[in-house]
């Protein structure tokens, strides 16, 4: 999942913040949220 990290640690934790990521696409089916945390960068760049 792309982050704005570590600039986003002057305003909050690593942990809270991907709490809330967590929260956003907890709807979403398993497959997705695999995909969306890391998936999809590891099929881009070729991991």
């Amino acid at each position: 999942m792309g982050s704005n990290w570590p600039v986003d640690r002057l305003f909050s934790s690593y942990d809270l913040i991907m709490g809330y990521y967590r929260d956003y696409i907890e709807k979403l089916s398993t497959s997705e949220q695999k995909k969306i945390l890391n998936k999809n960068a590891t099929k881009l760049y070729k991991f």
